[in-house]
């Protein structure tokens, strides 16, 4: 690889961006791959027999390793532990995954100077010596697509690929290139490949001076979006439930000794408590039938759960079955009311028969109340059923009027992109004429006061 043609390019170029470099280096070591005229597989065997055949296993300064047959620490305990050697031998990558090593040098430290005498200890011991750590930082953080706003963006390695593969005649290839950056760092943190065969599994981050995340899950998930299956940042609920038993029939609970989280397995599967668990407890035989008040709604105690205490009525003057829930003080339908049709005129909801005996219309501050304690929940609110599934804006009338000729209204905007955007949704006050040929909207019906 022709260094000093690459060292020019960069020095020139003082503010490129990290994945404008990644590109910059790649073009370079593509340039530079075929100089020889050999193949790729000829290179990276004969390379071996050019570099030491020996690398010490160091381990990083100051981290809580031991050595290279130290144990890895998985979780469960029952899987046999992969070796903790601080990066990977120069002698058994050859020559393609040293280019790919020496990439990601240069993408990670962009001072050409210090690359260069980083690598002449990569090439002798498999380990950047002290940098190690911050190499595997940055190789891990190389290694994932991630959410801007809405849109899934490629991780710098598969940009890299992306934009150049096409186009150049770069001996490494997209697999070789990946599975060096990955081994890198993987071999740092001590937690080995993630595959089908390790889905689920929780390992701790051995390399006690990396930034990167503690305990890791080997899974397909991210926050939002499937993507290829990868050790990522494992949530305290992984960690601390990991290997536990949790049989189908179970409704029990468990405790953190040292920072007081509860853990709830729920019939097979472990979960955070909901609010009136962790106020109240489980809900038992002995409690049966109680009526909790959470944090927004109300829990009934039934067969052995917290379920929402959701109360079916029956319009006694036509037998019509509707659901209520008590929310900010009312008990509020959980559903559009319908009769004739589902939207109406002002004037139409405001009669004095258009709501079941005892309900009526609620103000534009008792809307204003309800939203305000749904918002930042859930976008739906499944039991209040505010927005469609598809999204879009929702109006509903309120009894304020606003002079003579209009009232006020509320309104729902929900416009799910992805699943951030599926957990929000914003309201809006607004003013409209009582009667119009075209504004009508939906109506709603509250309650004060016990239910009978």
């Amino acid at each position: 690889m022709n260094i000093g043609r690459l060292r020019t390019i960069l020095s020139a170029k003082p503010r490129v961006t990290q994945l404008a470099m990644l590109l910059i280096v790649a073009t370079m070591l593509i340039a530079c791959g075929g100089d020889n005229g050999s193949s790729a597989s000829s290179d990276e065997s004969s390379s071996s027999s050019e570099v030491k055949d020996s690398c010490s296993s160091s381990v990083i300064p100051g981290s809580d390793r031991e050595s290279s047959s130290s144990s890895n620490v998985i979780l469960s305990g029952s899987e046999e532990s992969s070796s903790s050697v601080v990066g990977s031998c120069s002698s058994e990558l050859g020559e393609s995954g040293l280019e790919a090593i020496s990439a990601m040098a240069y993408y990670c430290v962009h001072d050409s100077a210090k690359v260069d005498s980083l690598l002449a200890i990569y090439k002798a011991d498999g380990n950047f010596g002290d940098m190690t750590t911050s190499f595997a930082d940055c190789a891990y953080e190389m290694s994932f697509d991630y959410l801007d706003d809405d849109v899934i963006m490629p991780s710098p390695l598969k940009m890299f690929y992306l934009n150049e593969k096409p186009y150049s005649n770069f001996k490494i290839s997209w697999v070789k290139f990946r599975e060096t950056i990955y081994k890198f760092w993987q071999d740092d943190y001590g937690v080995g490949p993630c595959n089908r065969d390790f889905e689920n599994v929780v390992k701790r981050n051995q390399d006690s001076l990396s930034e990167s995340p503690r305990y890791f899950i080997c899974t397909d998930r991210r926050p939002g979006y499937y993507s290829e299956i990868n050790w990522v940042s494992a949530s305290a609920l992984q960690v601390a439930t990991y290997g536990l038993e949790c049989d189908s029939s179970d409704y029990r609970s468990i405790t953190d000794s040292a920072d007081g989280s509860m853990y709830v397995c729920d019939r097979g599967d472990w979960r955070l408590p909901k609010d009136v668990e962790k106020e109240y407890g489980l809900c038992k035989a002995e409690n049966n039938g109680e009526v909790k008040a959470g944090e927004i709604y109300e829990y009934i105690c039934d067969s052995a759960s917290w379920k929402l205490n959701e109360l079916v009525l029956v319009d006694s003057s036509d037998n019509r079955e509707f659901r209520a829930l008590k929310i900010a003080g009312l008990y509020w339908m959980s559903e559009n009311f319908k009769t004739d049709s589902s939207r109406y005129f002002w004037n139409e909801v405001m009669d004095e028969n258009f709501c079941p005996k005892g309900w009526r219309i609620p103000s534009d501050k008792e809307w204003e109340s309800m939203l305000d304690t749904l918002r930042g929940v859930r976008a739906n609110e499944y039991p209040m059923n505010l927005v469609e599934r598809f999204g879009g804006v929702v109006n509903w009338w309120s009894s304020t009027e606003y002079g003579a000729d209009s009232a006020v209204v509320f309104g729902i905007d929900y416009h799910p992109m992805d699943y951030a955007s599926s957990r929000k949704f914003t309201y809006h006050r607004g003013i409209q004429p009582k009667e119009s040929k075209y504004r009508y909207d939906y109506a709603r019906c509250v309650k004060d006061g016990p239910i009978q």
